[in-house]
């Protein structure tokens, strides 16, 4: 799971390098450029977030008197 979470921050910065590349050759902005930048870098920090936690933090926690199967 921790290698899909940092791919995907990798495809979604590479979106955002080359919509912020496709901008400057453009030579105009549009509002929709601004949210699609944001959006997808802010996809790609929060993907490499999720891909930095350690594994332990994310251990099940056992709850005493409730199964699991």
């Amino acid at each position: 799971m921790k290698g899909y979470v940092i791919t995907t921050g990798t495809i979604f910065a590479l979106i955002t390098a080359a919509h912020g590349y496709e901008v400057v050759d453009r030579g105009r902005v549009f509002t929709s450029d601004a949210v699609i930048v944001a959006l997808s870098a802010g996809l790609a920090v929060w993907a490499w977030r999720l891909g930095a936690i350690d594994a332990e933090v994310l251990t099940p926690v056992e709850i005493p008197g409730c199964r699991t199967s």
